[in-house]
């Protein structure tokens, strides 16, 4: 899943199981994107808490900007080590996107980063059908 989950539920009657779910917790939880893994007894099946609080939409925001941004910088031919001055807009957003600062500024090697739309290079994306403007210069 590219967006994290708050938690995997596993259900099964089986304690054979049980103990597999339990050693495979760590596969579980990178394979899914999620926070936790619980295991329930009762009929064999798998539910995903797909709810998305504050915490997983930043982390979701965060992740889907990040992945833009390093092919916008793949594609304008930056080097790995380059600065960028970053700026991001999305209505109704600003909150989470402010909140995503610390973790967008590391990934993405920013030296700048505010709300706003000035830079050279320009994309937008749609996150949870609102539009995120994302805009970059190299930093001077």
């Amino acid at each position: 899943l590219r967006w994290p989950i708050r938690e995997v539920i596993v259900s099964t009657s089986e304690e054979k199981r049980e103990e597999a779910i339990k050693q495979l917790e760590n596969v579980l939880l990178r394979a899914c994107n999620a926070k936790k893994v619980v295991v329930k007894k009762g009929r064999g099946k798998i539910q995903i808490n797909a709810h998305l609080d504050e915490e997983l939409m930043i982390e979701a925001l965060a992740s889907e900007l990040i992945r833009r941004i390093q092919a916008m910088r793949k594609k304008h031919g930056f080097k790995v080590g380059e600065k960028i001055a970053l700026e991001v807009f999305g209505e109704g957003l600003e909150d989470l996107l402010m909140k995503a600062k610390e973790k967008l500024v590391q990934k993405v090697n920013a030296s700048t980063y505010k709300i706003g739309k000035e830079g050279a290079f320009k994309e937008e994306l749609v996150f949870m059908g609102k539009k995120v403007s994302i805009a970059f210069s190299r930093s001077k």
